[in-house]
């Protein structure tokens, strides 16, 4: 077989070339299993420590992006049911802070914006008792009431 290869070695352009073929080990050349072993052992070892350390560092960034998501979400459902305890004839309620962009080159404000429907007509002297409470309550100080 080995004869067979090197007789076809020339039609590849490789007539000047030697082959080597080591059919088997002699004891001085065996191959070292555990070694090997433990090398291979060793670079998965350092491979899956660097993804855990990648993956703890992305958990961490996540956290802190859920802290501070969670630290700005309001409790809508609890401002709403204290709302209708002071203004029972509130039907829809919304509430949310939005940037408040400005004419000119103002540089924007954050707003807490919320959208209330009532039953009836609404006096101003009613709407801005809200508008106070919400700053209270919210511990805003850029507070927008809207009724459609």
């Amino acid at each position: 077989e080995v004869d067979h290869i090197k007789s076809r070695m020339a039609r590849y352009g490789l007539d000047q070339a030697h082959l080597v073929v080591n059919q088997g080990r002699t004891s001085a050349q065996q191959i070292d299993v555990n070694a090997l072993r433990s090398g291979i052992l060793e670079e998965l070892y350092k491979q899956n420590q660097e993804a855990l350390r990648i993956k703890d560092e992305r958990i961490s960034e996540l956290e802190g992006r859920l802290q501070r998501v969670s630290s700005t979400e309001l409790p809508v459902r609890d401002i709403l049911d204290e709302l209708r305890a002071q203004h029972p004839d509130v039907e829809d309620f919304t509430l949310n802070r939005n940037v408040l962009y400005h004419v000119g080159n103002d540089p924007p404000d954050t707003a807490l914006v919320a959208i209330a429907r009532f039953k009836g007509k609404v006096k101003q002297e009613e709407m801005d008792r809200m508008k106070a409470w919400l700053k209270a309550r919210t511990r805003m100080d850029s507070v927008i009431v809207l009724v459609p």
